[in-house]
């Protein structure tokens, strides 16, 4: 072999070394983009997303519209706020238009320190109920430092969105105990495109079946208490006839939730089932002709 023919050879193989490294590298990020949190996409206009956001052993929902802007319910524990915050700045969000707190136990409202503190906050909604926790008092605290007040989330309030789109709040009504942290819950029922979706906080059997006339029929259900075994009773589901189910659950968490009851029961109905600690974080879009997709983290 001449000398001039390994100098060209030595070449070659120096140039394929990178493009392959190219190659790869470009594979690397083309899977970096398509997995994980980058399931994040732009929602279109007029379309309505829907998320319950990964927060472990607790609960928090986004709703967001281009035109009527962005819901939080709930803000999960304090361990969690970081992600919390960490995963609504990734939505490019900077202001909240309405904060609904469905109780004060610390897994609903442990983040809220930190949403306040990152993002314009223009309502917050909670019942009025109180909760004798460092948490609650900090939360409080944090509210009057930014000069933000609650308005009172009850039965028979409306809060009306725009374009169609409304939250009604069910409970808690005046004959419910609002020392009954769980089931005096703000449950609130959103319309959007056509749809209805049903948020339940922590309530249980007993007033599940208080709020089934008022209810009907539904697309998507928020199951109460993380699945818990008093929650989600056959009745609820008989009248309500969910599509989807969304759970908010930690893995492997002391609790056992969401229990096998729950889940045979949403079974037996043909409920297509949702859980943050199988799938993380989970989007549902209504589109505006009301088709819904599906999206989750993982």
């Amino acid at each position: 072999m001449t000398k001039t023919k390994k100098i060209i050879i030595t070449l070659l193989a120096v140039v394929l070394t990178f493009m392959t490294a190219a190659c790869s590298s470009d594979l690397q990020d083309l899977y970096s983009f398509v997995s994980g949190d980058d399931y994040i996409s732009k929602i279109e206009d007029g379309s309505t997303l829907v998320e319950d956001i990964d927060v472990g052993q607790g609960d928090s929902y986004l709703i967001s519209n281009s035109g009527f802007g962005n819901i939080l319910i709930d803000t999960g524990d304090t361990e969690h706020k970081d992600t919390l915050v960490s995963h609504l700045k990734k939505r490019g969000i900077k202001k909240i238009d309405y904060v609904i707190l469905t109780h004060p136990h610390s897994d609903h409202i442990g983040g809220m320190t930190g949403v306040l503190d990152n993002f314009q906050v223009e309502n917050i909604y909670m019942p009025k109920m109180t909760h004798n926790t460092a948490t609650f008092k900090k939360m409080i605290n944090k509210v009057k430092e930014k000069n933000l007040y609650f308005k009172e989330a009850k039965s028979g309030v409306k809060i009306s969105l725009g374009k169609g789109s409304s939250i009604n709040f069910l409970s808690p009504t005046k004959d419910m105990s609002l020392k009954d942290l769980d089931n005096s819950d703000a449950v609130c029922m959103l319309k959007t495109n056509g749809r209805k979706v049903l948020f339940t906080g922590d309530i249980f059997k007993e007033t599940e079946l208080k709020l089934i006339p008022r209810i009907g029929s539904i697309d998507i259900l928020k199951v109460a208490h993380h699945g818990s075994h008093k929650a989600t009773c056959k009745e609820l589901l008989m009248a309500s006839k969910p599509t989807y189910a969304m759970i908010g659950v930690g893995e492997d968490n002391k609790y056992d939730h969401p229990s096998k009851s729950a889940l045979n029961r949403l079974d037996k109905y043909n409920v297509k089932v949702y859980r943050t600690d199988l799938s993380g974080n989970i989007g549902f879009t209504i589109n505006n002709d009301g088709s819904i997709k599906v999206n989750t983290s993982r």
